[in-house]
């Protein structure tokens, strides 16, 4: 198809690019510059990265329609991406605290398409809540389901369920997308750190997965598939 020659055309260049700009010694050069005082610029975009954050909290509880997040959301999270990616590149010493923004920024994503509607999204969301429902009313997981030999997902939902006592939709959101949305951060920051050398590399990485479009389908939605980080 169309769109997977202009996807792998647009990484072979911006890939090339990149190769060129690294042989030259003419990427991420901010610190020859003595005149950026990174310290207050990181302040600067910490406190704008929170006060865009409370706004997209606050459009989507004053949105107008129920079960659709406002445009105003969605421009909000455009400037919160290019407020965490300024803060890459003027970052010195604080990599947990921007890691951090990115993790805020996926559960952002992430949680409020889950808000918006009353219940599970989706149909296969469905199915596995009946067979969670399954082994909190049985006590011992039921045979003769597609799940029966690999239940890891559904009983780590049901532990949450039965030591939290909220309902089935919250509970996956804490024990499968909030730590799907977290060891892929993680995960992908290391790996960039170690094969690229390269924290700037690492961190914009970390922040391209989570703002990917698949990775924020699998993220709300409650399938084991999604539990695969």
């Amino acid at each position: 198809p169309l769109i997977f020659i202009i996807v792998g055309t647009c990484t072979l260049s911006v890939c090339l690019f990149w190769l060129i700009l690294k042989s030259e010694d003419k990427i991420f050069d901010l610190n020859c510059n003595p005149n950026i005082n990174f310290k207050k610029c990181s302040k600067i975009f910490q406190i704008l990265f929170f006060s865009l954050y409370i706004l997209c909290i606050l459009s989507i509880f004053l949105r107008q329609m129920d079960f659709q997040r406002p445009n105003n959301f969605f421009i909000l999270i455009i400037c919160m991406i290019s407020v965490v990616t300024y803060s890459i590149f003027f970052n010195k010493k604080n990599n947990s605290f921007i890691l951090i923004q990115i993790i805020i920024l996926g559960l952002c994503l992430s949680w409020t398409q889950q808000w918006i509607f009353p219940y599970l999204i989706g149909i296969d969301p469905w199915y596995h809540y009946s067979f969670t429902s399954k082994i909190l009313d049985s006590g011992f997981i039921p045979e003769g389901y597609q799940y029966s030999y690999l239940p890891i997902f559904h009983l780590i939902n049901g532990i949450t369920t039965l030591c939290s006592g909220i309902n089935y939709k919250f509970s996956a959101m804490l024990s499968a997308s909030l730590p799907q949305i977290t060891c892929n951060v993680i995960f992908i920051y290391l790996i960039g750190k170690k094969i690229l050398n390269n924290i700037y590399l690492a961190l914009l990485s970390s922040l391209i997965v989570i703002i990917s479009n698949y990775h924020i389908f699998m993220s709300y939605r409650s399938i084991p598939n999604g539990f695969g980080g």
